[in-house]
């Protein structure tokens, strides 16, 4: 969560997919950094099982950026 240490995580992707990413993170109002993270977190809540839909792991992404905003 905002506030503890990061540690790195790196993906290769397609540039389709990399495109895709930052067009729905733009969107979104969110950073992609933000979008893993939160995406990463309710995964865990819910144990491995599928997300519902993408609004709830865009609200705590952008509850994520702003936390992070806040601190630079």
């Amino acid at each position: 969560m905002p506030g503890e240490p990061v540690e790195r995580l790196s993906a290769r992707v397609s540039p389709e997919a990399k495109k895709a990413w930052l067009a729905f993170c733009e969107a979104h109002g969110v950073t992609f950094t933000a979008m893993v993270e939160a995406s990463g977190l309710l995964l865990s809540e819910r144990g491995g099982r599928m997300l519902e839909d993408n609004a709830t792991a865009v609200d705590l992404a952008r509850k994520i950026t702003t936390e992070r905003f806040k601190r630079r």
